[in-house]
């Protein structure tokens, strides 16, 4: 049940960055300078969840906001990954039964 929740999150996650290697190929652009974006905005996140911290309230509240922040934090390993993954599937040819033609002159 466990591994059906984890594909569930992980496919929106894989497809969204696989568009975003095809937006990368389309406009020929860098691939850092686009990451550097995405890493950005997760800092910039980030930066936002850590003023949350609560350090007062029950423990429940104070779980939740440092688990917030550690989870934004862990975001940024998490997309290296999957760039390094949309990369590797976006980047290989798919053959689909097709033969070579033999012509012949």
């Amino acid at each position: 049940m466990g591994a059906l929740m984890m594909w569930k999150i992980l496919i929106p996650f894989v497809i969204v960055m696989c568009t975003f290697e095809t937006i990368q190929v389309a406009t020929q652009l860098s691939s850092k300078s686009l990451f550097l974006i995405v890493l950005v905005i997760s800092d910039i996140m980030a930066l936002h969840f850590f003023f949350l911290v609560k350090d007062y309230g029950s423990w429940l509240d104070i779980g939740t906001s440092i688990s917030h922040y550690v989870i934004v934090m862990s975001m940024t390993i998490f997309l290296m990954f999957l760039s390094v993954l949309a990369q590797v599937v976006t980047s290989k040819r798919i053959h689909l039964g097709r033969k070579n033609k033999l012509h012949f002159t």
